[in-house]
């Protein structure tokens, strides 16, 4: 057995031991099937651990950055029903089969559609009330364009959950410099780090049945502080 293969296994291990999607949350995978769309939602138990920690955080405004067809708002809908939920998403396509799927959950969602970075930059303008809970699932290259603006759109105690913090293929931290996505992914994790105002783990995630490690980005926002922070590196400089 390789390595991706035992990360299969454990991946299908946990997920029917620990993941029961409702009903809303099967239909809106099924349809979006159905209807074409890739299979590039957050994994099944990646949607479990958005969901407790949106329980855990007991939000009441959650900013989702990153639509595709609701399957990640949903899971985030549930673990805080009473939440008001603004997600974002640039592909009409996937906006109109998100809107289909909230139509099976009673949840408060809103779903705005068009350029993140401009719907972002809106909301700063016209100060919009801070966001209790920010998940951040979108185009990869554009990470580090996002970071301020959702800074800006947070408050101290915000959790910022970041998905697809380490790429597919790149070489660990040294990706090639043609690969934007993963240049922008490894850009990104190294403003989490150094960042004033966060303090930041990645959670390591595997990606169902391809057995591949990911990780999820968890991030809390603190208070405004003038001290910076360093990249530890290790004796043998890694």
């Amino acid at each position: 057995m390789t390595a991706n293969e035992r990360n299969a296994a454990i991946s299908e291990y946990i997920t029917a031991t620990f993941v029961h999607e409702n009903d809303a949350l099967g239909k809106a995978k099924k349809s979006s099937l159905q209807k074409g769309i890739p299979d590039i939602s957050v994994p099944k138990a990646v949607g479990k651990l958005l969901y407790m920690l949106s329980l855990l955080q007991k939000p009441k405004r959650i900013l989702e950055i990153g639509t595709l067809t609701g399957y990640s708002t949903l899971w985030l809908a549930q673990g805080a029903p009473d939440a008001e939920i603004i997600t974002i998403e640039f592909d009409p396509k996937h906006a109109e089969i998100a809107r289909s799927n909230f139509k099976r959950s009673s949840s408060k969602i809103h779903l705005l559609e068009g350029d993140a970075a401009d719907l972002l930059t809106d909301m700063i303008t016209t100060k919009v009330e801070p966001f209790d809970l920010i998940f951040l699932d979108a185009d990869k290259d554009s990470y580090p364009t996002y970071l301020p603006l959702i800074i800006a759109l947070s408050r101290p105690g915000t959790l910022l959950l970041s998905d697809n913090l380490i790429p597919r293929e790149a070489e660990i931290n040294s990706p090639k410099s043609t690969d934007v996505q993963a240049t922008g992914v490894y850009a990104y994790n190294t403003l989490l780090a150094l960042h004033s105002r966060l303090e930041t783990i990645l959670v390591p995630t595997i990606v169902e049945k391809w057995g591949r490690l990911d990780a999820l980005g968890i991030s809390i926002v603190l208070p405004f502080k003038q001290e910076t922070k360093s990249v530890q590196k290790d004796s043998q400089g890694l």
